[in-house]
């Protein structure tokens, strides 16, 4: 989870200690990092990982060939002024009492994000996995109050396919008044 919105951020302390607050160039933002995740990354990393802003999805998942991963999808800052986010997707096959669990691949995103944190108020929720597809998950996210979807697959080489799924406009006419709306449907 992660928001950016002036609305969302009073100055009290926060109870979780897996909240962080991060520095913005025009406020404060706040995004949750389980510590168990961190630690467990550190670990498999070396210490060499970079702190991510916000753990957006952290779950298992299982691709269509029946191999069983532990997705963590984590929000960085980037841009050459610290102002974009983009997400690192990491793939970890699962340990056993006979072998050491082993990342299997991380890729670096930025295409399904394209957020500025300068100019938008960004609100990402923790991402979901899909109940009837075990490779598929979900990231619903609002940019300027505009909201949309990431939608995220694993697929059978051990890779992330990220993807943005914007709002299905629907047009209305009420009283001679058109409106435009938006919802987001399920692939």
């Amino acid at each position: 989870m992660f928001d950016s919105r002036t609305a969302s951020l009073p100055a009290l302390q926060r109870s979780d200690p897996n909240i962080r607050v991060v520095k913005l160039s025009h406020g404060n933002a706040v995004g949750r990092v389980p510590k168990l995740w961190s630690d467990y990354d550190s670990r498999i990393n070396s210490g060499q990982t970079l702190p991510g802003w916000a753990t957006l999805y952290l779950h298992r998942a299982t691709s269509r060939s029946g191999n069983s991963r532990l997705i963590a999808v984590t929000l960085y800052q980037t841009g050459q002024y610290g102002d974009s986010l983009d997400a690192v997707t990491e793939i970890v096959e699962p340990g056993s009492f006979s072998a050491r669990p082993r990342e299997m691949n991380s890729h670096h995103w930025s295409s399904a994000w394209c957020v500025s944190t300068v100019t938008d108020d960004v609100v990402i929720f923790a991402g979901q996995p899909d109940p009837v597809r075990a490779d598929h998950f979900t990231i619903d996210a609002a940019v300027g109050g505009i909201p949309f979807a990431i939608d995220g697959w694993l697929r059978d080489d051990d890779f992330i396919v990220l993807e943005r799924r914007l709002p299905t406009p629907t047009v209305s006419t009420v009283a001679g008044i058109t409106s435009l709306s938006g919802s987001i449907a399920s692939p």
